[in-house]
């Protein structure tokens, strides 16, 4: 094994055996045989919503493919290589899971990767996609570059081929999804993608099992950020790319239930109305903000992140209950009737911002 690890680290490029898959044909030998390992909590492939308003809540978890070793192929997903193959490449590796209706946002990715030196990535880049005839669709609907402390990275032993596992955990994200009836039962795609573009930069393999499949295969393609190797910019299904279908070893956390604002009780000006939020983080400060008007306002203490509304006012901050319920109780004046008034939470454990409410006060 170490005869062949050394050989294919000192090659002088990029080879299609080498970039792209470990399997039978990229180290000649057979893997050891592969079974399940185990199933998933929901029987499928399915974000499961039924545990909700509870704080990082599994969401998806296939994490067993490593835990039970038996994965028999990994295919090249990262940004990275310059140590291994002495120049930086870029692929990527989509696995697809199903949304159900009600939402969910994700917070925090874990996958399991081979590398040749156990280097850990500088920064891991998040991307969703919505699903396109069974690939990936070419524009994300969340894209992250997670780094510093937001960043784990921890060794684990690869008992198939030898390489040097490391379980990769990316934790400061904010990926609302599946908020409309419309989107039950709707595919959506991730990638989660190392990266290490310095002299020291390992090389990443997304480790899969092809003895599992559920609903689509695994999509491949080369990025606009380095050197290719799987020979298309375009998605394409794995087998497509002859390596095969199944899952990746990978798992989603976060809320299920995204972030709401609700309309105020009982909905009149000139006196008390409570507003609530759901979808928050037990135990979070959230911060509830409103307007007659919409445009941009920045939100204090999440750099980056804006607001919908012109010169919000904030309603002040309050502590999310153990079923990610923040409340709120108050006089709204009377000059608000047959006003509109725009409404926008952040929970501020996150940084995730509600959808807009809008609520127009009647006469």
């Amino acid at each position: 094994m170490m005869t062949v690890n050394k050989r294919l680290m000192t090659m002088s490029c990029l080879t299609a055996a080498t970039a792209l898959g470990l399997g039978t044909s990229a180290l000649g030998q057979t893997p050891a045989s592969a079974t399940s390992g185990g199933t998933y909590g929901n029987g499928d492939k399915a974000i499961n919503p039924q545990n909700s308003a509870l704080a990082t809540t599994v969401l998806y978890d296939s994490l067993f493919i490593i835990d039970g070793q038996t994965h028999d192929i990994s295919n090249g997903d990262g940004w990275a290589g310059r140590a291994v193959f002495g120049d930086v490449f870029d692929l990527r590796c989509a696995d697809d899971f199903l949304v159900f209706t009600g939402g969910f946002t994700i917070t925090r990715v874990t996958a399991d990767f081979l590398t040749f030196n156990g280097t850990a990535p500088t920064s891991v880049y998040t991307r969703i996609y919505p699903s396109n005839g069974g690939v990936p669709g070419e524009t994300p609907l969340h894209e992250k570059a997670s780094t510093g402390a937001s960043v784990t990275s921890t060794p684990f032993t690869d008992t198939i081929f030898g390489y040097a596992g490391q379980r990769i955990v990316a934790e400061d994200l904010c990926m609302p999804l599946g908020a409309n009836s419309s989107d039950d039962g709707c595919p959506y795609w991730v990638t989660i993608q190392p990266s290490h573009t310095g002299t020291a930069g390992d090389w990443y393999y997304f480790a899969r099992d092809t003895t599992l499949s559920y609903l689509y295969e695994t999509a491949g393609r080369d990025g606009e950020l380095g050197l290719g190797g799987y020979g298309t910019t375009s998605w394409t299904p794995m087998t497509g790319l002859g390596y095969g279908p199944g899952y990746g070893s990978m798992k989603l956390e976060g809320n299920a239930g995204r972030l709401t604002t609700h309309p105020p009780t009982p909905g009149f000006a000139g006196g008390v109305n409570s507003v609530e939020v759901h979808g928050c983080n037990p135990g979070a400060s959230v911060q509830l903000f409103y307007s007659t008007s919409t445009g941009t306002t920045t939100v204090p203490g999440c750099p980056g992140v804006c607001l919908n509304l012109q010169n919000a006012k904030t309603a002040g901050v309050k502590t999310a209950d153990a079923n990610g319920v923040a409340s709120w109780s108050g006089s709204v004046g009377s000059g608000l009737k047959g006003k509109t008034a725009y409404h926008q939470a952040v929970d501020k454990s996150t940084c995730c911002v509600s959808p807009v409410m809008v609520w127009t006060y009647p006469n």
